[in-house]
């Protein structure tokens, strides 16, 4: 131990740039609007003041901790969270809808009901995955491009799938891995496109399927494909 060093009463940043505050714009209105809530607007600022956040002239100044606050929805969120889910009243959306199935859902449930009648078993995986999924596939760079997430959990969640294939293979790696020698599953999963900075990524829902096992093989595949095509029209 060297001893040389002594305790300081101040905080010491070396980062010497300039931080400017976010300011968010506060409208109690459209926060009840958006819980369904009757929250007054002093309740709202007593709440967020009490999570640390800045208050003047009816804007919200964001603390330099909460890097995950960037839209009036945010705020809603922390309003809801402190003032207590369980003391918003459940309420009906008002919303126009049709009272029946749209064709697009009746296609969806035509095709699992094929697949179901192929052997196969349903499966449902998370669309977030790691990168390093992508170079198992061997996929071009291109397709890597995913929508990256700005919080995530881990590794392995970091991104959002482009392709479906790489959640499939997943399920396939486990079985395997579980000495389940053998299995057909089906997914109608959603793949993730980014159009760019601050944009919603495009949206796709794909149907993807994979078989493994005795007698299995490329032809197989194809027939489910061709039988699949076919049998949806």
């Amino acid at each position: 131990m060297l001893g040389c060093g002594e305790v300081v009463n101040t905080i010491i940043d070396e980062n010497h740039s300039e931080y400017v505050p976010e300011r968010l714009k506060h409208d109690y209105k459209w926060v009840n609007e958006h819980l369904g809530s009757d929250i007054s607007e002093n309740e709202q600022i007593e709440i967020l003041k009490k999570l640390g956040f800045g208050y003047e002239n009816g804007e919200i100044i964001v603390p330099p901790t909460r890097i995950d606050m960037h839209r009036a929805c945010d705020v809603a969120e922390e309003v809801a969270r402190i003032y207590g889910y369980n003391r918003i009243p459940s309420t009906i959306p008002k919303l126009s809808s049709q009272g029946k199935r749209t064709p697009e859902q009746i296609f969806e449930d035509k095709v699992i009901s094929l697949a179901l009648a192929l052997g196969f078993y349903e499966v449902m995986t998370y669309s977030f995955i790691s990168p390093k999924d992508y170079e198992l596939l061997r996929m071009d760079e291109k397709s890597r491009k995913s929508v990256v997430l700005r919080r995530p959990l881990g590794e392995d969640t970091s991104v959002m799938r482009t392709s479906a294939l790489t959640s499939m293979m997943e399920v396939v790696r486990r079985n395997w891995s579980n000495r389940n020698l053998e299995g057909r599953f089906f997914e109608i999963a959603r793949e993730y496109f980014p159009t760019g900075e601050n944009q919603l990524p495009v949206e796709r829902d794909v149907l993807c399927y994979a078989l493994y096992g005795s007698g299995e093989d490329f032809f197989t595949a194809k027939g489910v494909a061709e039988e699949l095509w076919q049998s949806s029209d």
